[in-house]
């Protein structure tokens, strides 16, 4: 698991984990930083989570799942350099306050909702953000940079090389692997 700095390009933070740990219990882990934007797939949609990264003073960018309760509130305006790609940008809150496994759901503030066309796709994009300072194109783009990390761990698989590890233990294979990173 790992916190990629999409700045540099380099890693800010790691863990492993078993195989069958959901990423997003792993991403609970990460320390979260003030002022920070956070951008991560609908993978990782635990609205505690966001609740704790706007907590920290953080904003975040993501996808809302296909089943996401939401209630829209205000539409904002979509200015013209943005029409054809920003199809909407709302503001919205999540209808429910319990997940349908029964866990509290705490992020209670408003959120705000921009649909995103995709030529390539025949759904738009439902981005999910606490950023209400930044324009509907800028969550855009920020959400398409996220793909920064598949191609990190594109490169990783090509040039890490790691053909053998040295040792069996879990702590061998850990220090081989942060070694090479």
């Amino acid at each position: 698991h790992v916190l990629l700095d999409a700045a540099s390009g380099a890693p800010l933070w790691h863990d492993f984990s078993a195989p069958n740990v959901n990423d997003v219990t792993q991403a609970w882990q990460a320390p979260l930083q003030h002022d920070t934007l956070y951008v991560f797939d609908k993978a990782y949609c635990d609205y505690n989570w966001w609740a704790r990264i706007d907590e920290a003073g953080s904003r975040f960018v993501t996808r809302f799942k296909s089943n996401a309760g939401i209630e829209s509130i205000e539409d904002l305006p979509v200015p013209g350099d943005a029409q054809g790609v920003v199809l909407c940008d709302e503001v919205v809150r999540l209808k429910y306050t319990h997940s349908s496994k029964g866990r509290l759901n705490h992020y209670d503030k408003t959120l705000r909702r921009v649909t995103i066309y995709r030529p390539d796709k025949d759904t738009p994009l439902l981005l999910a953000t606490n950023d209400f300072h930044s324009s509907a194109l800028e969550i855009g783009q920020r959400y398409k940079e996220r793909w920064q990390i598949e191609l990190f761990f594109k490169w990783l698989k090509q040039h890490l090389k790691i053909k053998t590890f040295l040792g069996r233990s879990s702590n061998a294979v850990h220090i081989q692997i942060v070694t090479a990173l």
